[in-house]
């Protein structure tokens, strides 16, 4: 019997998990419609509970069981009188625990009334993510929330529920309060709030918390550890190993200038001398690339010149009679912090990341609106890439983000906007463009990047997916549309 190529296999399974997100999408919105059709002819119960137990049948057969059971469970709940929109709760619930996500997922606010409202609501006509505000918490409760919001904003005074929230879910939670509250400041801190807005609240101040905070997290850390061969260094790199992180160790020094165009690791740990090269002489090699200046140097050893060292920015000198996992541990809490700062483009690559290319197509709407020009919205998947990179590590991914850089750079005009939202996911802003002339435009990009990485043995098999939305049919959810487009059995 002849054997399927994994290729083949790969993009299968990569269409049938489009196919089960597009249907969690459909979910959503159908449960929606049915609340509202509850909450408008109470006596619709035995249509919606007939429209649940069709969704249930669906849900059975693509796998999603919690969804297919709460469907079943809320169709029997209906049977019985005045149960109203209680009974969609359960499969809201089920479809937002089961993973489906959405890119542009609502911003949640709690309890801001009046003139504040108002404005979060005029500048949220203007945003990539849709907004939902509720009065208080009693409300947010019993909302109907299908979707995995981006993030949740609270009351500075709602510290049980700010606990919550972040010991049950992964969004970034945020509270809100006048300046002079630091004592509930300090007390929602404790709980675990990710950030504090003040009044008045600013919508600009809440999607730069939820878009840097929802930055996608690194999957793989890996650490250069240069130095010379040992029990030093090789239990350097079993504890290294040990705390999670992937080390990849050389000798020669040669082999950093190669790791650093490569531009996967996240630290350089030296010794006090390679092959006879001080570690100031190394880390001046890292402190001077134009790319990965901003790296954390560590130092294992006795170094000539600490002092030095210190002046150049080498982030710690590690004595070698220290604990080799106390040593690993300060190499994993050095990139960590790296990896924390508020970053609006990825350095290497250079392209803008999910903050930095939200926040520009923010102002281009805005511009937009003004203008009354056209603005379409593309967003590009890379079909294939996550396999690729369980298949051949983190290299692929580096390597696809480079050759989408250098596409970008000789086909899209310098006033169009682009960058990553997530890994192997991009966003492409054009002004002046309707939404035929935006995917025309795009199709040369993915045929030029077909032909490139049938060349490349790692890359090969890799596509690009598109979807576009433009802004004729509605400023306001044309990053939504967008989505909606790509997620489509007929998407590109």
């Amino acid at each position: 019997m002849s054997q399927q190529p994994t290729g083949s296999r790969s993009k299968r399974r990569s269409a049938n998990e489009r196919y089960r997100q597009a249907f969690l999408v459909q979910v959503s919105t159908a449960l929606h419609e049915l609340s509202l059709l509850l909450e408008e002819e109470p006596d619709a119960q035995d249509s919606v509970a007939f429209e649940l137990q069709k969704l249930a049948q669906t849900a059975e057969s693509l796998d999603f069981q919690s969804i297919a059971r709460a469907a079943n469970d809320a169709a029997e709940e209906l049977a019985h009188p005045d149960v109203g929109v209680r009974a969609l709760r359960r499969v809201a619930n089920a479809v937002r625990h089961t993973g489906g996500r959405v890119r542009f997922g609502p911003l949640v606010v709690v309890g801001v009334a009046g003139e504040a409202a108002e404005h979060l609501a005029k500048d949220a006509l203007l945003c990539c993510e849709p907004l939902r505000m509720f009065d208080d918490l009693q409300g947010f409760a019993v909302g109907l929330h299908t979707e995995q919001p981006t993030t949740v904003v609270l009351p500075v005074d709602a510290v049980d529920a700010v606990a919550q929230l972040v010991s049950r879910e992964k969004f970034p939670v945020l509270v809100h309060g006048p300046a002079s509250a630091w004592e509930l400041r300090a007390a929602a801190m404790s709980a675990g709030a990710h950030g504090f807005l003040v009044h008045p609240v600013s919508l600009r101040d809440i999607t730069r918390f939820a878009r840097w905070r929802s930055q996608p997290p690194e999957d793989v850390i890996e650490v250069l550890l240069l130095a010379d061969p040992g029990p030093t260094r090789d239990g350097l790199a079993t504890a290294m190993e040990q705390v999670g992180l992937a080390v990849v160790i050389a000798s020669a020094p040669a082999e950093l200038a190669v790791a650093l165009e490569a531009g996967t690791a996240k630290a350089i740990v030296v010794g006090a001398r390679v092959a006879g090269v001080s570690a100031l002489t190394l880390a001046q090699l890292v402190r001077s690339h134009p790319r990965c200046n901003h790296l954390p140097i560590l130092v294992s050893g006795k170094p000539d010149d600490p002092s030095a060292l210190r002046t150049i920015g080498v982030d710690d000198v590690m004595r070698t009679d220290a604990q080799p996992l106390q040593a690993a541990q300060r190499v994993r809490d050095r990139i960590l912090r790296v990896l924390a700062i508020c970053w609006e483009r990825d350095p290497i690559s250079g392209l803008p990341n999910r903050l930095g290319v939200l926040d520009a197509l923010d102002a281009e709407l805005a511009k937009a609106s003004r203008s009354q020009k056209p603005l379409s919205v593309v967003l590009v998947e890379v079909d294939g890439l996550r396999n690729a990179i369980e298949t051949f590590g983190t290299i692929v991914l580096y390597n696809a983000r480079r050759l989408l850089v250098r596409l970008f750079d000789q086909h899209l005009r310098r006033t169009d906007l682009h960058g990553e939202i997530d890994t192997g996911e991009l966003l492409i802003a054009m002004p002046g463009c309707d939404r035929d002339q935006a995917l025309e435009r795009m199709a040369t990009i993915a045929t030029r990047f077909g032909e490139e990485v049938r060349r490349d043995l790692q890359l090969k098999g890799l596509q690009l997916l598109l979807g576009a939305a433009d802004t004729l049919d509605g400023l306001h959810t044309v990053a939504v549309r967008a989505e909606r487009d790509l997620r489509s059995v007929s998407g590109r």
